[in-house]
């Protein structure tokens, strides 16, 4: 299954719930945040790539924040685990 982030520069975000993952093909990546609902970082990664893999699958039920940072644009994703 693969989304749309809404938001320049994102091309593809793929969400593989099996093993809860999410994969962020962008141009010009520069990091991933993942918030809690109050907007605390749960984890950074920092990248020089294209392409990132964000591991989901340790995470508690809720509702979570995904920050994709790029050279040109900041785009927030919800993520709700169930």
């Amino acid at each position: 299954m693969a989304q749309d982030i809404i938001g320049e520069p994102v091309q593809k975000a793929i969400l593989i719930p099996l093993i809860g993952l999410i994969q962020f093909i962008l141009k010009h990546l520069i990091s991933v945040e993942l918030l809690n609902c109050d907007g605390q970082v749960i984890e950074v990664k920092r990248v020089n790539a294209d392409k990132i893999d964000f591991v989901l699958n340790h995470l508690s039920k809720g509702l979570y924040i995904i920050k994709v940072i790029t050279v040109n644009d900041i785009v927030y994703e919800r993520v709700i685990i169930e």
